[in-house]
């Protein structure tokens, strides 16, 4: 398997797309939580007193605390989605810069982008690559 087989222009269109599609719902997903929340908030400011009693204020808390962990774990997706892109791009430019002149911390960053799994058995070693699929046919 050589790497002058792969289709680079493809993956990075595709993963592009996929990402920036997957970006678009979570940040969708990111306003309506928010929204939410902000009304919780409000309605709980506009319901609820200090001499209220403390279980129905709990559970209305909770709620809100439920809300706030959801937009954090949004944005901790969006973030984790936007690396990803950027692991894509900086594989890209590595291997269409012809791997000329590489050193070595971009050696093994290049491996570690492009190995998902790796098996040692006895008598060989077994590599899995992300990108199998863009290995273009008779090339």
């Amino acid at each position: 398997m050589e790497l002058c087989k792969i289709n680079f222009e493809s993956i990075q269109k595709i993963t592009h797309k996929a990402i920036n599609r997957h970006i678009q719902y979570q940040q969708k997903d990111f306003d309506e939580t928010y929204s939410t929340l902000e009304t919780y908030c409000i309605k709980f400011s506009l319901l609820h007193k200090p001499t209220d009693d403390l279980l129905t204020v709990n559970r209305a808390m909770n709620q809100i605390y439920q809300l706030k962990e959801k937009l954090s774990n949004i944005e901790n997706q969006i973030v984790a989605l936007q690396t990803v892109k950027g692991e894509v791009k900086a594989l890209n430019e590595i291997v269409t810069s012809k791997l000329t002149n590489l050193t070595e911390k971009q050696y093994f960053d290049l491996a570690d982008l492009l190995i998902s799994n790796v098996q040692v058995h006895d008598d060989y070693v077994l590599l899995s690559y992300f990108f199998n699929d863009f290995f273009e046919k008779g090339a």
